[in-house]
């Protein structure tokens, strides 16, 4: 192969490797190489006093509580999260050994937005359907249930991708 064929395959390898491909041309759309989070709302219905945490579960794999934003007068601690499941917050988006692991990586944390309205931001993954599940103090599961999702695109394009919203969906409390 000459000096300008491989020159024109290097070019092409280069063209092909930094977009996302269309599905009805050979070159792609060019693509930021940046991450978001896809965002579900979770209104609960009924006296939500008790709700200490808001899960969303994927296959067993639930949500984690949102880091609380440090003080400026204090100085930042960092303090292992425990994860339901067992594993650290660290290693959360990693999948481990797992029969059930389908090859999407769950990460998400839970924040309360009010007293009734949570929010699951997810690291560019948006699952078809989730387990929401409001806990009390001791950990006790005060109301469950299954939703499938609807997701809406609201940033980014649908060849790179981009934020996105599903709900709200509506967990009523005992």
């Amino acid at each position: 192969m000459g000096k300008t064929a491989r020159a024109v395959v290097v070019v092409l390898g280069l063209v092909l490797l930094t977009g996302c491909g269309t599905p009805g041309g050979l070159v792609g759309t060019p693509c930021p190489a940046i991450a978001w989070s896809n965002l579900l709302t979770v209104q609960l219905e009924g006296d939500a006093l008790a709700v200490e945490e808001v899960q969303a579960c994927v296959d067993g794999d639930c949500s984690v509580p949102a880091p609380r934003p440090v003080q400026q007068d204090t100085p930042p601690v960092e303090i292992p999260t425990p994860h339901p499941s067992g594993r650290s917050v660290e290693t959360e988006s990693a999948p481990g050994p797992s029969d059930k692991f389908t090859g999407q990586i769950i990460s998400s944390t839970a924040t309360r937005v009010e007293q009734n309205r949570w929010g699951i931001n997810y690291d560019i993954t948006a699952p078809e359907a989730v387990t929401v599940r409001a806990l009390d103090a001791a950990g006790n599961v005060l109301a469950e249930d299954e939703f499938a999702l609807d997701w809406v695109r609201t940033g980014g394009s649908e060849e790179c991708g981009g934020p996105m919203e599903a709900g709200p969906v509506t967990l009523t409390l005992p």
